[in-house]
């Protein structure tokens, strides 16, 4: 009877040994799993939260390459608003009153780009990513009689800052440049240029490179902005 109850003993002492070592070799024989390789996404302004020009450089790097998307057809038919013959304008800056009224000494759609484009223009603004790398502001000075005197041909102009303290200022500004550059900052392939028509980005990356004053050697400035379709 000891001999049955040790042979017993051994042999459950043999099992718990062998399925230790099936274990052991198990665990040794595992390999770590990997993880995934990392996948290189684009940048964007969202995603960085901080538009630096290293970032906006990126941004316009990464629109060259991509597939440009179909533009999109918009209303074909609205109705035309009359031109207004007068505007009072009212300067934001130092509150002096200007009056704009058609004349032969007026030059042509300059009541007309107060009416539309300027309203327009401060709305988009309104909309465009804020960031502690750069700003964008609307500058208006040159509707103001007070302010710039001097000015023949009044136009709307943007004003980029950034960081680094280097200036661009661009002219002729029109809402659609405003909102092609807030598509570009919000990681947007396309813009809308009137009545919801949408155009590729792609095709205006000089444009928007301009804008943000990022053209190699590029300092304080003023360039004509180019009129690109729609308003």
């Amino acid at each position: 009877m000891p001999t049955l109850v040790t042979l017993a003993v051994v042999l459950i002492s043999g099992v718990l040994l062998l399925v230790s070592l099936v274990g052991c070799s198990k665990s040794t024989g595992a390999q770590t799993p990997k993880s995934p390789p990392a996948v290189e996404q684009s940048v964007t302004a969202e995603g960085v939260s901080q538009m630096s020009e290293e970032a906006l450089r990126q941004m316009l790097a990464d629109l060259r390459r991509a597939p440009p998307p179909e533009p999109k057809m918009g209303a074909m038919c609205y109705d035309m608003a009359c031109p207004p013959s007068r505007y009072d304008y009212v300067c934001p800056k130092c509150g002096e009153k200007t009056v704009y009224a058609q004349s032969e000494e007026m030059p042509v759609g300059v009541v007309w780009q107060l009416s539309g484009n300027l309203t327009e223009s401060r709305q988009e603004a309104k909309t465009l990513p804020k960031s502690p790398h750069v700003t964008i502001k609307l500058d208006e000075s040159e509707y103001c009689s007070h302010c710039t005197p001097d000015a023949e041909n009044p136009t709307l102009a943007i004003i980029v800052k950034h960081k680094s303290g280097r200036t661009h200022r661009t002219a002729g500004i029109k809402a659609v440049d405003i909102r092609m550059l807030r598509s570009f900052l919000k990681g947007e392939r396309d813009y809308m240029t009137h009545q919801d028509f949408t155009e590729p980005l792609k095709k205006q990356v000089s444009r928007l490179e301009n804008k943000l004053g990022l053209v190699e050697d590029d300092g304080d400035d003023e360039t004509d902005s180019e009129n690109p379709t729609g308003n």
